[in-house]
């Protein structure tokens, strides 16, 4: 009864930690995605409103920022810069989780974990629900190369698309999941509904709460819903994949995080401000001050991913110092173990090649 009560105590911790870390996550992503869309629109002279779960474009707009969306190329700058951005954090995530640039604890481990599917559903989310409602999102890419517009067949072919890469993606997460917890100690059934599917539907609850009360937000209630499939589906692939190995027994001591925990209960504070809505205005010196931003985060980025680099290849060059040292020290040490005359040469015998030795 003991280890059963420490199972079920062990799994309400685990799923609360990775709610917090999902929902941390998601918002995190979130306004990323919205900030690297204010950023272009802020540099072409575009005036907007911020609000807590979209960015208002119609409100504000002007005669001069009406002649910035004549131009194909400020669509694509405004609305093709942020899934980029995304594209880039996803790979980041995925180098870092798997331990291709630095060793990462647990808990760095599961939020990588959630920032690669978040990231994965607010790409193809996006611009799915940005064709179906007719958004100002990433889907006005297609609509301006005219692939989606006016074509009601190739938006539905775009939604198409988008939905078989959203689900191809998460498939291949799969082999991910073994950076959450170890599969092959069975229990693959209550480890991926405690570790995922849970804490899922918690954090799409508390996000709901935060993104869609008062005002609905059409766009985040799709991904709410993409997320939910995937978790699910995530829960079926490992089901299939790992339903046959026997479970081990397992060390069963986690604390709760209770520090993320105080913060994701704080972030509703925040949608007292920006229910209000946030008016964004840009001006000519405005657009240098921004410029010169862009110009200062995109050379800390490159600074640090220089900086990862060479800390990779240095640690790997030492690591193989290492392991050289550690072979031939262990090969000294055997040596002397060893008789010569186990080699099949005396000692004596030797005395001939000491001229050429």
């Amino acid at each position: 009864m003991e280890i059963i009560e420490l199972r079920k105590q062990y799994n309400r911790i685990t799923m609360f930690n990775n709610a917090a870390i999902f929902i941390v996550s998601y918002l995190i992503i979130f306004y990323l995605y919205q900030f690297f869309t204010l950023i272009p629109a802020f540099a072409l002279q575009i005036s907007n409103v911020f609000y807590t779960g979209t960015i208002d474009f119609d409100s504000v707009t002007s005669s001069s920022s009406s002649e910035v969306w004549q131009d194909n190329e400020n669509i694509f700058a405004v609305f093709g810069t942020a899934p980029l951005v995304m594209i880039f954090f996803i790979i980041l995530n995925i180098f870092a989780m798997t331990g291709a640039v630095h060793k990462l604890n647990y808990s760095l481990k599961v939020f990588c974990y959630w920032n690669i599917i978040n990231g994965i559903i607010r790409f193809c989310g996006d611009f799915i629900f940005g064709h179906i409602f007719h958004l100002w999102s990433s889907n006005l890419v297609t609509d301006f190369l005219e692939v989606s517009y006016p074509s009601k067949v190739g938006a539905l072919m775009c939604i198409i698309v988008a939905l078989i890469i959203a689900f191809f993606c998460i498939r291949s997460t799969v082999r991910l999941v073994k950076y959450l917890f170890n599969p092959f100690m069975g229990g693959v059934k209550e480890k991926t509904l405690y570790n995922i599917l849970y804490p899922v539907l918690i954090g799409v609850g508390f996000l709901y709460i935060f993104l869609c009360i008062p005002h609905f937000n059409k766009n985040e209630f799709g991904i709410f819903l993409l997320l939910a499939l995937s978790a699910f589906l995530t829960y079926m692939l490992m089901q299939r994949k790992y339903r046959n190995i026997p479970e081990k027994r397992e060390s069963l001591y986690i604390k709760l995080n209770r520090p993320l925990i105080v913060c994701v209960l704080i972030v509703p504070f925040v949608k007292i401000i920006t229910d209000r809505g946030i008016l964004i205005s840009a001006s000519a010196y405005r657009q240098q001050i921004i410029e010169m931003f862009i110009v200062i985060i995109f050379a800390i980025i490159f600074l640090i991913i220089l900086i990862s680099v060479i800390y990779y290849f240095y640690k790997q060059r030492k690591l193989r110092k290492q392991m050289r040292r550690d072979a031939q020290q262990m090969f000294k040490e055997n040596n002397l173990d060893i008789d010569s005359n186990f080699w099949g040469v005396k000692d004596h015998d030797m005395d001939k090649y000491k001229d050429l030795l």
